[in-house]
């Protein structure tokens, strides 16, 4: 793995770490008695080798980038030379994947619309854009490498997260080559945040959640040792390659300062609001055409389906629920082909809730605004992952929202009082439900509160 780590970001030592990665495994078949053992200390050594090494590939990436120290002074403004055209900045900005229309790739679409409307000239790198993503983002301007990257949970299994030096490789590349045509780089999702190294750009990051690096709720020995040599790896080069910080609310500050030892500047992101407009919306066709009944109680969560957004919170609080209203039912809205779903199956089927729960799988961000116009409550148990629009957008089509004290969203909600901030969803829904009326009111006042104040027009003024 360490001779991975150093090919991928250093081509030309690739002799050199394989000689280092030969030596290292010849040692292990010298030590143990047999095959078993031998793959066993050879998981081990690897990922402790890689935990070592952390700090020194960020050396070695910061002297390849000639920066300096992240406690370095600043240095002198350069002097503009007299006969200098004046011209606008220029922007470059990278994001992992388009490949869904989710909480980042939004930020990204109405970054580059705005500084396209501002005379702003920029361009999106990314490694995939999906269909949709592309025909709302038309007309900007969004390169992606020639080789294909499906969207991927790499951090799912040790070999599939050891995925992302490909990625990574790649979209450095990109980074490279586009670099000396802008002054500014904006990085987005991990891992775009550690590709910047080499190009003497200024780089701000758009910090949705320091990465975590895993999405399965059972991570192995060597997950776990790569998850901690990541967040070592991670510390070094955000310090190293990252100029300024923004993030969208105080919890992910805190967050970026525990991590990174650093102040990050608050930046809400904007709500569409034009996209959740309910004048034409028929809610009894849309909720027959899923096989929903038209008094059913309808328990809504948008995200992906992984540990992260904690999907399992919101099953144990329908069985609460279930407890009064048999009418009760729990849909979950966003990409679900991982682990977590499996493991979810089983707690559906042990607990008789098969017909109580839909999921409908990814969907188009029209048909996810069509969800939360024909839900009556929704819920957002997420962990310290995002989740910081999804409450918003719910709010803003007036539906009562119970959201968890980790998620971004959490201390504008508790705040205004626009809805529950929950520890205990099964013991809070009860509550919401008896006093339906009540939330509902504090809904309404929420999306007029959105509409005057966290629109994205609101924000780029």
């Amino acid at each position: 793995v360490v001779a991975g780590v150093v090919t991928a970001l250093f081509p030309k030592l690739i002799l050199l770490s394989l000689l280092f990665a030969g030596c290292g495994f010849f040692y292990l078949l010298l030590k143990c008695p047999d095959t078993r053992s031998t793959l066993h200390c050879a998981r081990l050594s690897m990922a402790a080798l890689l935990y070592w090494n952390a700090g020194f590939f960020s050396h070695l990436w910061q002297e390849r980038g000639k920066l300096p120290p992240a406690d370095a002074a600043p240095l002198p403004a350069r002097k503009k030379s007299a006969a200098a055209p004046a011209r606008t900045m220029r922007v470059l900005i990278v994001n992992r994947y388009m490949s869904m229309y989710g909480g980042a790739e939004n930020v990204v679409k109405e970054l580059s619309e705005h500084l396209c409307r501002a005379g702003v000239k920029n361009k999106v790198l990314t490694l995939n854009i999906s269909d949709e993503v592309r025909r709302k983002c038309k007309g900007l301007d969004i390169e992606t490498p020639d080789k294909h990257f499906p969207y991927a949970f790499r951090s799912v299994g040790f070999f599939s997260a050891l995925g992302i030096l490909d990625e990574i490789y790649h979209l450095r590349k990109l980074v490279a080559q586009h670099a000396k045509d802008f002054d500014v780089i904006n990085v987005h999702n991990f891992p775009a945040n550690w590709v910047t190294g080499g190009t003497g750009k200024p780089v701000v990051w758009m910090c949705n959640e320091p990465p975590d690096f895993w999405n399965n709720p059972h991570p192995s020995l060597p997950i776990r040792l790569l998850r901690k040599a990541g967040i070592v790896l991670d510390q070094k080069l955000v310090n190293s390659l990252v100029d300024h910080i923004c993030v969208a609310d105080e919890l992910n500050a805190q967050r970026a300062k525990n991590r990174y030892g650093r102040t990050s500047t608050i930046v809400p992101y904007g709500i569409d609001t034009e996209v959740f407009n309910d004048a034409a919306f028929d809610r009894n066709k849309f909720r027959a055409s899923y096989g929903l009944g038209l008094d059913d109680f309808i328990l809504l969560q948008v995200g992906i389906v992984c540990p992260q957004k904690n999907q399992i919170a919101s099953l144990k609080a329908l069985s609460a629920l279930l407890q009064e209203n048999k009418k009760a039912k729990l849909v979950l809205v966003g990409r679900n082909d991982t682990p977590y779903k499996a493991m979810m199956e089983k707690l559906i089927s042990s607990g008789s809730l098969t017909d109580k729960v839909l999921f409908t799988g990814m969907v188009s961000k029209e048909t996810a605004a069509k969800f939360y116009l024909s839900a009556d409550l929704c819920l957002f148990p997420v962990k310290e992952q995002g989740g910081w629009l999804a409450p918003f957008e719910a709010l803003v089509c007036k539906k009562p929202v119970i959201v968890s004290q980790t998620v971004g969203a959490s201390r504008l909600i508790q705040e205004h009082n626009f809805g529950i901030v929950s520890d205990d969803f099964s013991r809070d829904i009860l509550t919401m439900a008896r006093n339906y009326k009540e939330y509902s009111s504090h809904a309404l006042r929420a999306s007029q509160w959105i509409q005057q104040h966290l629109t994205v027009l609101s924000i780029y003024r």
